[in-house]
């Protein structure tokens, strides 16, 4: 059976099946999507974790970093989101947070465009022909993706 799932459906379903037992977040679009169907497992029973709903962005990253040292943990955020937690991730190298099951963050983005490289740019820094065609033909309607399950 497929089903189709929205990014922040499919980074929810991620965090479930990674197994992360400490989910603190700082609600913010678009990414507050992920958090509330973590939260309904959490409630549910379906999930076996905690989640803190954080005062700020800076606060959910250090409780990540924090939690990271004993327990899975993650969040969810946007990319102005992660702009906000980035003073505070440079401490994870240093507080020796392992990479695995360290930290992990799911970042939500409204970013229409994808597939640009440099190469569609000129010298100068403009758009070529070919990337302002692109941009025009593709329009794309969500950013769903397709995942099986049995």
């Amino acid at each position: 059976m497929a089903t189709v799932l929205a990014g922040n459906g499919a980074a929810a379903w991620g965090f479930r099946l990674s197994r992360v037992q400490c989910y603190p977040y700082y609600p913010i679009t678009p990414s507050t999507a992920c958090s509330q169907q973590i939260s309904r497992w959490v409630y549910d029973g379906a999930m076996e974790a905690v989640t803190i709903n954080a005062e700020s962005e800076h606060s959910a990253a250090s409780q990540i970093i924090a939690a990271g040292k004993s327990v899975r943990a993650g969040t969810a955020t946007s990319s102005k989101g992660l702009l906000y937690m980035i003073e505070v991730l440079e401490n994870a190298a240093g507080g020796a947070v392992p990479s695995f099951p360290g930290p992990a963050i799911h970042v939500a983005s409204r970013c229409r465009m994808a597939n640009i490289d440099t190469s569609a740019f000129d010298a100068a820094g403009q758009a070529s022909a070919r990337l302002r065609n692109t941009a025009a033909a593709s329009r794309p309607s969500s950013s769903a993706w397709s995942w099986s399950h049995e």
